[in-house]
């Protein structure tokens, strides 16, 4: 009985780190926002970032998990002739259901986001903090 939990356990946790790095192989390459959608949970309130004339791309880099703890990825967004960019780390934990950055190694993590879809061509992305929910779907480029 005692080697069957064992047994059980150890397939529980090299399933749930094959999810997270399937996440990480899908999410390799360049992904560009087609909606943005940002929207004010006391009021209801939302707008389309993307819409509005952003736009915003990811690029994610392929990784082994066991070796490294945390993958490397950029963001680029521009609006108007302002151009953002920023260096991230990120990992996939959760059995693929969560992703999250942080700017520095050492540092503390920046966003945390729920995958609601990933495939090889689509990914769907959200994240609520300090009272907004934004939602976000991409396409591979």
């Amino acid at each position: 009985m005692k080697n069957l939990l064992t047994i059980i356990a150890v397939t529980l946790l090299f399933v749930a780190c094959n999810k997270n790095q399937s996440a990480i192989k899908k999410l390799d390459g360049t992904w560009a926002a087609t909606e943005l959608v940002e929207t004010d949970l006391e009021t209801g309130l939302s707008y389309d970032r993307i819409a509005l004339g952003e736009t915003f791309k990811l690029t994610f880099s392929n990784c082994k998990l066991k070796d490294d703890e945390w993958c490397n990825s950029n963001s680029i967004s521009t609006l108007d002739e302002l151009i953002f960019t920023a260096n991230l780390l990120y990992n996939v934990q959760n059995k693929g259901k969560q992703l999250i950055t942080k700017v520095t190694p050492t540092g503390e993590i920046s966003d945390t986001y729920t995958i609601v879809e990933l495939t090889k061509s689509r990914l769907v992305l959200t994240e609520t903090d300090d009272g907004y929910r934004t939602d976000m779907v991409f396409i591979k480029e």
